[in-house]
């Protein structure tokens, strides 16, 4: 019983705070848009297409980085472990 009374509740709650934010933009005197008007799709297609080229060309870049950071670290290593010191 208490569960309905608290569904019940929390859906009058809901129901209240709709009609105040539905008056509250009713009585700013902003109208809703008659006409929104989307970008060009082909456009926002390019630029999607772009943007994921860049990213993946960044992976490869860290990705040749951490390679080559491992394989200057081990011929450091070898060096430093041939240099004799006289």
């Amino acid at each position: 019983m208490r569960r309905i009374l608290f569904a019940l509740a929390l859906l009058g709650g809901a129901a209240v705070w709709t009609w105040l934010l539905v008056t509250l933009a009713r009585q700013s005197g902003h109208a809703p848009a008659a006409h929104v008007d989307l970008p060009d799709l082909d456009a926002l297609e390019a630029r999607m297409i772009y943007a994921a080229e860049i990213t993946r060309r960044w992976e490869y870049l860290a990705e040749r980085h951490r390679y080559a950071s491992q394989v200057v670290c081990e011929q450091l290593a070898d060096a430093a472990s041939r240099r004799r010191v006289p």
